[in-house]
C-alpha cells in the first residue's frame, strides 16, 4: 500500500503601521529650497550679517547645505555624518553613514530626517539620531528628498533613476531618467514631480511614476539645478549650457535667459515674481517674469550658492570669493560676511531671521544679532582727491564704543561715479570702522558727497575725482599676418595709470582685424597689450587700428594676407582595393568669405578623387574621402592639391586583397551526427575579376574532410564550403588550413563523441515483479553514414534487470528499453 503525503501551506499576513510624511509644520527651513515648490523663500528676515556663533566642523572635511527643524535644530551633512546642532551652536548628536554626504537633508512631518549619501543609500533618521530605515540605490544619492501629500518620498540617484518610496521605506516606483539625477525634485500642487537629469533633459512625472512630459534643452549639458515652481505654474531651472529656462505647465518653452557660464544653482522666486539665480560667469542675476534682465550683481568670483529670500525680501547667497552677501530687492548690497573659503553652499533662514551659511572652510556660520546705534563723531576720506577709477578709504568714528552686537552704519554716495557699500558694522567695543569708496573715470573734475548714518546721526565727507591721463602711442607686432593669425597691440600712456587703472577704447576700420572694445592699463603702468584677431581674406588687406582715451587718439596699421597651401596629407598610406582613405588640405591661415577652392588630381584611375574641394569660410583645413577600385595587384597613386601657383602632393598604395582567415560554424560538432558544419574563408577586401582560389586541407580528413579548393567570387570577401565529419570515441581537434598565394591561415574544428545526456524511468516506483520503461537521450542525432549508435546499459540491483545494449537508429536521438524486476517479500510491522 502506498502512502500519500499532503502538503499544507500557511499564509502569513503582516499588517504594518505606516506614518505619512510631508514637510515638517512650523519648521522655518525644513528642506533644500525651504518648500516642495523650491521657491527658496523663508519665514524670517532682517539679518544684519553679524556673527552670532560659528560651529567648527573641520574634522569632517566636507559640508552640505543646512536645514532647520521646528525646534530650531540645524541639520548639516559633514563628511559621512549627519550632524544635529542646537540653536546655540553646540553639537546635539551625530549619525554616521557609509560615505560622504553632499546634499541637504529634508525633515518630515513627524520630525524624521531624510538624507542621501554617497554610499548609495537614502537614510531615514529619528529626531534622537537613531536610524529608522535605509533604502539602497545603484549609485550616489546626491539630491534632497521632496514629499507628496500622501507621504511619498521623492529623490534622485546617480544610477539614473528618480525614486518614490512609501513612508515605511519600501519602493513605490522608480522612473528611469536616461542619465544621472543630481537635481533635487520639486512637487507641484497637483502632485507632478519636476526634476532635471544629465545630458540636458528635464522631466515632469505623474504621481504614479509615469512620464507626463520631457523637455530637451538641445545639448548634452547636465541639469543639476533644482527646479522652482511659480504661483502661475511656470517652472524655472538652470543648466550647464549656461541658460536659465522658463517652461509652461505643459512642458513648452516660455523663454530662455542666457548667462556666460555653467549654472549649478537653483532659482529662487520672490513674492513679486522676480527670479534670482547665480552663474559661474561671476554674476548674480535678477530676472523679470517675462525673461528680461532686472539687474545683476557681480561679486568677486563664481556664484555656486543658490539664493535664500527673507520675509522682508532681502536676498542671501554665497560666492566663491569667500563672502556671504545680503542684497536689497533693487540689487544694492546690504552687507557681506567674509568666511575662510568658498561660500558655495545654499544658506538657510531661521524663524528669527538668522542666516545659517556653510563654507568650504568647514565652518557653519550663524549670522544676525540685535544691534543698537551710537552717534557718529566724524567721517574722513584718505585721500580726499583721487583720479577717477581709483579707490580711497573712508573712516567712520563714533562718539563712544559700539555696544554688544556692534553698531550698524548705513552708507550713501551722491554720485554714480563714487560707490560705497550699503553698510558696515563697527565691532563691539570699537569706535572706528573703515570702508572703500570706489570711483569710475570722469571726463572732468567731479565731486561726490559720502554720507554715513547711525540711527538718527549722520556725517558727510566730500570726495574730488580727477580725469585720467592721455594715450601717447599705439604699436602692433608683427605688422603683417596671414588671415586667421593674431598680432599683439601695445598702448602707451603719457603717464602711469592711476590706482584703479586707465581704460583705453580700441577700434579697427576693417572687419578682417578684430580688437577688444577696451584695454586696461594697470595701476602705476604706462603700457598695456591686447590681442588683435584676424579673419581670412581673399586679397591683401590693410587695417587701421586706433586707441583712444579722454579725447586723445593714436593709430597703427596691420596688413592681413590671404592664405596659401600649408600641407596635404592622407590619414593612411595603404588601403586594400575598394576601401577609402581620408585626405586633408591645410592652409596657412583661415579661408575668407566664400571659402577657398583647391583643385585635386590623381595619377591613377583606380583612385577616385573630387575635382576640387572648398575650405569653408573661417576654417583652415578641409578633409575629403579618396575612393579606390578593386585591383588584382598592388599599385601606387600620386595625388596633387593646387591653389594658385602652389601645389603639394602625397602618395597612396592600393593593395590587392589577401587571405584573412578560415573558420567553421559551429566550431564544435558531435562526430557522425546530422549537424552540418559550414566552413568559411575570409579576405581583407573584395576579390578582383575572376575571384580568388583558396586551397583547403584538413590535418585529419578521416574525421573532418574539406574540399580541395574554394573560390571567393569577384566582388565578395568570403566563400563557404561544407565540412563532412565522422564519429569518434574520444574528443579530437582537427586543424584546418587555407592558403591563397603566399598567405596561409589556420583554424580548428573540435569533434566530440556521442554521449548520453539523460535517462528517464517511468514509472520510477513499481511492485516487485512488475516491469517499467526506460529511455535516454543522446547529445546529437546520428547521421545515416554513422549508422546506429550502441549504448551499454547496467543495473546496480540484482532484482532489477536491463538489456546489455540499446541501439539508437540514424535520424533518432532517443533510445528506449524495458526494465524487469523480481518480487520482494512484504514487511510485517505492527501486525498480530
Amino acid at each position: 500500500m502506498l502512502s500519500k503525503i499532503r502538503l499544507a501551506f500557511l499564509l502569513l499576513l503582516v499588517i504594518s503601521s505606516i506614518t505619512a510624511y510631508s514637510q515638517q509644520p512650523g519648521a522655518p527651513w525644513p528642506k533644500l529650497r525651504q518648500n516642495n515648490l523650491n521657491t527658496g523663500v523663508g519665514v524670517g528676515g532682517g539679518s544684519n550679517g553679524l556673527q552670532r556663533w560659528v560651529f567648527p566642523a573641520g574634522q569632517f572635511n566636507t559640508l552640505s547645505p543646512p536645514v532647520i527643524a521646528a525646534d530650531g535644530t540645524i541639520y548639516l551633512g559633514a563628511a559621512s555624518n549627519l550632524l544635529a546642532i542646537r540653536q546655540d551652536g553646540t553639537l546635539k548628536w551625530s549619525f554616521a553613514t557609509g560615505s560622504q554626504i553632499y546634499t541637504a537633508a529634508s525633515i518630515g512631518a513627524d520630525g524624521t530626517i531624510f538624507v542621501g549619501s554617497d554610499d548609495f543609500k537614502l537614510y531615514a533618521i529619528n529626531p534622537d539620531g537613531t536610524k529608522k530605515w535605509s533604502y539602497p540605490t545603484g549609485n550616489n544619492v546626491g539630491t534632497s528628498p521632496a514629499f507628496a501629500a500622501d507621504g511619498t518620498i521623492y529623490f534622485g540617484s546617480s544610477d539614473d533613476y528618480l525614486y518614490a518610496l512609501n513612508p515605511d521605506g519600501t519602493l513605490k516606483w522608480k522612473f528611469f531618467a536616461l542619465a544621472y539625477v543630481d537635481s533635487s525634485p520639486a512637487v507641484d500642487s497637483d502632485g507632478t514631480i519636476y526634476f532635471g537629469a544629465g545630458y540636458g533633459t528635464f522631466f515632469a512625472v505623474n504621481p504614479d511614476g509615469t512620464q507626463k512630459w520631457a523637455f530637451d534643452t538641445g545639448g548634452i549639458s547636465g541639469i543639476v539645478s533644482s527646479p522652482a515652481i511659480a504661483p502661475d505654474g511656470t517652472i524655472y531651472f538652470g543648466s550647464w549650457d549656461h541658460n536659465l529656462y522658463a517652461l509652461n505647465h505643459n512642458g513648452t518653452k516660455k523663454w530662455v535667459f542666457p548667462t556666460n557660464d555653467l549654472i549649478w544653482t537653483a532659482p529662487a522666486i520672490a513674492q513679486d515674481g522676480t527670479i534670482y539665480i547665480g552663474s559661474d560667469d561671476k554674476n548674480f542675476y535678477a530676472v523679470n517674469p517675462d525673461g528680461s534682465l532686472k539687474w545683476k550683481f557681480t561679486p568677486g568670483n563664481k556664484v555656486e550658492s543658490s539664493a535664500a529670500i527673507g520675509s522682508d525680501g532681502t536676498i542671501y547667497f554665497g560666492s566663491m570669493d569667500f563672502n556671504v552677501y545680503a542684497l536689497k530687492p533693487d540689487g544694492t548690497q546690504l552687507w557681506s560676511f567674509k568666511t575662510g573659503n568658498f561660500a558655495n553652499f545654499d544658506p538657510a533662514i531661521g524663524a528669527d531671521g538668522t542666516v545659517f551659511a556653510a563654507s568650504a572652510d568647514y565652518h557653519l556660520y550663524a549670522l544676525g544679532i540685535p544691534s543698537t546705534t551710537v552717534p557718529i563723531a566724524s567721517l574722513t576720506l584718505s585721500p580726499s582727491t583721487v583720479t577717477g577709477g581709483n579707490k580711497t578709504q573712508a573712516t567712520v568714528t563714533l562718539t563712544q564704543p559700539a555696544p554688544a552686537g556692534g553698531d550698524l552704519v548705513t552708507l550713501q554716495s551722491s554720485s554714480s561715479s563714487a560707490t560705497v557699500p550699503a553698510s558696515i558694522t563697527i565691532p563691539q567695543g570699537s569706535t572706528t570702522g573703515q570702508f572703500d569708496v570706489s570711483t569710475t573715470q570722469v571726463a572732468a573734475v567731479s565731486t561726490a558727497t559720502i554720507t554715513a548714518t547711525s540711527g538718527s546721526s549722520s556725517q558727510t565727507a566730500t570726495l574730488t575725482m580727477n580725469p585720467p591721463s592721455l594715450v601717447s602711442g599705439l604699436t602692433v607686432s608683427p605688422t603683417s599676418v596671414i588671415g586667421g593669425k593674431s598680432a599683439t597691440g601695445t598702448v602707451t600712456l603719457v603717464a602711469p595709470a592711476p590706482a584703479s587703472g586707465a581704460i583705453v577704447t580700441l577700434s579697427s576700420n576693417s572687419a578682417s582685424a578684430i580688437v577688444p572694445q577696451t584695454v586696461t592699463v594697470g595701476a602705476g603702468n604706462s603700457t598695456a597689450t591686447f590681442v588683435v584677431n584676424t579673419l581670412g581674406v581673399g586679397s591683401t588687406t590693410t587695417a587701421t587700428l586706433a586707441a583712444a582715451i579722454n579725447g586723445s587718439t593714436k593709430s597703427a596699421n596691420l596688413t592681413v594676407q590671404p592664405p596659401a597651401l600649408a600641407s596635404f596629407y592622407l590619414d593612411v598610406t595603404t588601403v586594400v582595393g575598394s576601401a577609402s582613405a581620408g585626405a586633408t588640405v591645410v592652409l596657412s591661415g583661415v579661408a575668407p568669405a566664400g571659402g577657398v577652392v583647391v583643385k585635386i588630381g590623381t595619377s591613377n584611375s583606380n583612385a577616385i578623387v573630387p575635382a576640387q574641394v572648398t575650405v569653408p569660410e573661417g576654417a583652415a583645413s578641409v578633409s575629403f574621402a579618396i575612393g579606390t577600385k578593386v585591383v588584382a595587384q598592388t599599385l601606387s597613386s600620386t595625388f596633387i592639391a593646387i591653389l594658385g601657383p602652389d601645389s603639394l602632393s602625397c602618395k597612396l598604395t592600393i593593395q590587392a586583397p589577401s587571405l584573412l582567415g578560415i573558420g567553421s560554424a559551429p566550431d564544435l560538432v558531435v562526430g557522425g551526427s546530422k549537424t552540418v558544419v559550414t566552413g568559411s574563408v575570409m579576405l581583407n577586401g573584395p576579390a578582383p575579376t575572376g575571384g580568388i582560389v583558396v586551397t583547403l586541407t584538413s590535418a585529419n580528413p578521416a574525421l573532418a574532410k574539406v574540399p580541395a579548393t574554394v573560390t571567393v567570387p569577384a566582388g565578395s570577401d568570403t566563400a563557404t564550403f561544407t565540412i563532412t565529419h565522422k564519429a569518434v570515441t574520444t574528443a579530437q581537434v582537427v586543424k584546418l588550413t587555407a592558403k591563397a598565394g603566399i598567405v596561409t591561415t589556420l583554424g580548428n574544428l573540435s569533434v566530440v563523441p556521442f554521449e548520453v545526456t539523460g535517462v528517464t524511468i517511468d514509472p520510477a516506483t513499481v511492485t516487485g515483479g512488475s516491469p517499467s520503461a526506460g529511455s535516454f537521450d543522446l547529445n546529437a542525432i546520428p547521421s545515416t553514414s554513422s549508422g546506429a549508435i550502441a549504448v551499454k546499459l547496467s543495473s546496480s540491483a540484482t532484482i532489477v534487470s536491463v538489456p546489455a545494449t540499446v541501439s539508437v537508429a540514424p535520424g533518432q536521438q532517443t533510445g528506449h528499453f524495458i526494465i524487469t524486476t523480481k518480487a520482494v517479500p512484504a514487511s510485517n510491522c505492527g501486525g498480530r
